[in-house]
């Protein structure tokens, strides 16, 4: 049975052109990572972020909603 069957909502993540998302990030449901973004390594995008075009977020860091 797959997560749909058990009633799991599925939010999209849309991840722009010439993203760089290094190892261990995590990236939540409903965020948009703009175009050439850097994410460094074990970084944390929480559920409906906006990452905006030519970000760097730095290693170990955790961006919360506005």
């Amino acid at each position: 049975m797959s997560l749909i069957d058990k009633g799991v909502e599925i939010e999209e993540v849309i991840i722009g052109e010439n993203v760089h998302i290094g190892k261990g990030v995590i990236i939540q449901s409903g965020s948009l990572i703009g175009d050439n973004t850097l994410i460094e390594d074990f970084g944390k995008i929480c559920s409906n972020v906006k990452v905006w075009v030519e970000s760097r977020i730095g290693r170990e860091s955790i961006i919360l909603p506005d």
